[in-house]
């Protein structure tokens, strides 16, 4: 899933490199902003058990990029049972204080019994992550553009969103493209 943008202008006031420094700084202050919302609601949301999801979520949102015009936010977790977490609902992945599954089997961690305790966890959590991403994304957009870009006249956005990826996991790309 993808989503770019475009950014035409057709006033003279401003030469290229001004307007791609302008334009930079603007994805980069989007970016900053992106990423700390989004790393907070990873750190509420995502269902916790040992914290090895949020900790790969994380260090995967930290590799997100501005270069050549294109903001690059990377959504994805390397852990190998992630796949199955991300389809399970609220029910399955809620858990109140608890050393037992919801199957009643003992919880068990990397290091052994764990306590299970992550009421606002959220089921399909890559498609609610995603989902979030994207408000974000735009909403940041629209306040980075104001805070650089508010001086520029005559200038159109225009947006591209494809959703044909998988929801579990892939990159969301946001930035202008000359």
């Amino acid at each position: 899933m993808s989503i770019q943008l475009r950014w035409e202008s057709s006033t003279g006031k401003l030469n290229y490199d001004e307007q791609i420094s302008k334009i930079h700084n603007a994805l980069m202050e989007c970016k900053r902003n992106t990423v700390m919302e989004v790393g907070l609601f990873i750190e509420a949301k995502c269902p916790k058990r040992d914290g090895d999801m949020i900790a790969s979520f994380l260090e995967n949102l930290n590799t997100s990029n501005v270069q050549s015009g294109v903001l690059t936010l990377t959504l994805g977790c390397d852990e190998p049972y992630a796949k199955y977490v991300f389809k399970m609902t609220a029910a399955n992945v809620k858990h109140y204080n608890t050393l037992y599954e919801h199957s009643g089997a003992k919880a068990y961690g990397k290091h052994g019994p764990v306590i299970l305790d992550d009421p606002s966890a959220l089921g399909n959590f890559m498609e609610k992550l995603i989902e979030y991403t994207k408000e974000r994304l735009l909403l940041n957009w629209d306040r980075a553009k104001y805070l650089y870009l508010s001086g520029r006249k005559n200038q159109k956005e225009v947006f591209t969103v494809d959703s044909s990826e998988e929801s579990e996991g892939g990159e969301v790309y946001y930035g202008p493209g000359f």
